[in-house]
């Protein structure tokens, strides 16, 4: 829903970095973008969701990456998603 929050979750096989990105783009840390990692859990977190938030999200880690589709919704409840993506390396 637009302006709530959304976590996107990324599980791992085993403890290694990920990067985040939006379609080709890598995503950095801002007010926009948290990220978090413990473990083999690592999560983006999407502040503020708007319109121009959809799209595909890639947890990269080495050679292997697992992707998601956002939809943002107009914004008519509250509504806090948690997206679990599994990768396996």
């Amino acid at each position: 829903m637009e302006g709530e929050v959304v976590t996107l979750r990324c599980e791992l096989t085993k403890t290694a970095s990920v990067e985040w990105q939006k379609g080709h783009t890598v995503l950095k840390p801002s007010e926009k973008y948290k990220m978090k990692q413990k473990d083999v859990t690592a999560e983006l977190v999407i502040h503020n969701l708007n319109e121009s938030d959809a799209g595909d999200y890639t947890c990269v880690c080495g050679d292997k990456q697992s992707t998601a589709s956002l939809a943002v919704h107009g914004n008519n409840q509250f509504h806090r998603d948690v997206l679990v993506i599994e990768l396996l390396v």
